[in-house]
């Protein structure tokens, strides 16, 4: 049942149109999306110790832009006081691990993250949340695969890359590359990332893994599949 409330307020969501007025501190000037002028590298840019995205995924990932969406597309805000906006401007910047929003012609940040419910952008809906990285706590933007006391969330990051002086690197010119990776939450524990083992992942369901197993088993479902981990994760909460 409560699995079932939780997919009601996402179906709501992707379907809103109420225009409720927010407070101007939830926003603020967007930055810059450009690499650093310096030529610095992430790892030493301020970036570094705000996102932390750039030693979260295991490969380089697809070259591409700073952006999921390069363009402004409509969409959504739902605030945890209950407060929302609808039919606004957004577009998620990877590299600064921001939204940003048009208003009145100028391009904001959206600001006090933690204050947000869902966001919805596209086709995909995204929550602010808690995960542990390299056994650290942090909190960040995911998009939400699967909801209920089992969550499936990606993780979206683009890490900027640039040419070594020397001629050593393999990088051609100057670019952004993007990349993700799937977490799974319980009962909003911090995320962690989802392990491509089988029998990692069923272990992470704890008194339900044998059931879990079996499914996968009789599914022929794949650890390492998107596609799969929804199902799976859709199947466990359906046994809660």
């Amino acid at each position: 049942m409560k699995t079932q409330t939780l997919k009601l307020l996402l179906l709501l969501l992707m379907s809103g149109t109420v225009l409720m007025a927010q407070s101007p501190s939830k926003f603020q000037r967007a930055g810059s999306t450009r690499a650093p002028s310096d030529k610095q590298s992430l790892k030493n840019s301020p970036l570094a110790t705000s996102t932390g995205s750039y030693d979260e995924m295991d490969s380089r990932g697809i070259k591409g832009t700073a952006y999921l969406n390069p363009q402004f597309i409509e969409g959504s805000l739902i605030f945890t006081n209950g407060d929302r906006l609808d039919k606004k401007p957004l577009r998620y910047n990877l590299y600064t691990q921001q939204f940003e929003m048009i208003e009145d012609s100028d391009t904001l940040a959206i600001g006090n993250a933690a204050e947000i419910e869902y966001l919805r952008i596209a086709d995909k809906v995204f929550v602010y949340t808690d995960y542990l990285c390299q056994g650290k706590h942090k909190s960040g933007y995911f998009e939400l695969l699967e909801e209920g006391d089992c969550r499936l969330l990606k993780r979206w990051v683009a890490t900027y890359h640039e040419i070594d002086p020397s001629g050593s690197s393999t990088v051609a010119d100057d670019c952004f590359y993007r990349d993700c990776q799937c977490f799974i939450q319980f009962f909003k524990n911090p995320a962690t990332a989802v392990s491509s083992s089988k029998k990692e992942l069923i272990r992470s369901f704890a008194n339900k893994g044998e059931e879990v197993k079996a499914y996968m088993k009789q599914e022929k479902l794949k650890a390492k599949r998107e596609a799969d981990l929804i199902k799976i994760v859709d199947y466990y909460n359906s046994i809660q």
